[in-house]
């Protein structure tokens, strides 16, 4: 749900995954972003994400790069709960509609 606590341990354990790594931002121009027929439109977060994030407009993904490729994306922001599509309360993360459009474009990425 966005907590700061899973985040936090996510961001011990990635640079012993892909050591002397560790996420950087992608861009909003970014070519995952740009996957697919259509490139990702307005993002939405959740109204307990807006209140967090405070006025946060454009996607938040990192990503761990390898060979011009990212080969490891990450999100402090939720996306699993957005995927479930219901109006959850107290998740810090995307609104239902962005998250299915952000992680679409990431499976889409991937399979190239």
């Amino acid at each position: 749900g966005g907590s700061s606590e899973f985040a936090d341990s996510v961001e011990k354990l990635l640079p012993l995954l892909f050591p002397g790594q560790k996420p950087e931002p992608l861009s909003p121009e970014h070519a995952v972003y740009k996957t697919g027929a259509t490139k990702l439109g307005d993002v939405g977060y959740r109204n307990y994400a807006r209140k967090t994030l405070g006025s946060a407009k454009g996607p938040k993904l990192q990503g761990i790069e390898k060979n011009g490729r990212v080969v490891c994306f990450y999100s402090r922001e939720d996306l699993s709960a957005g995927l479930v599509g219901q109006p959850v309360d107290g998740i810090i993360g995307y609104d239902p509609r962005t998250a299915t459009a952000i992680m679409s474009k990431i499976i889409l990425y991937a399979a190239k």
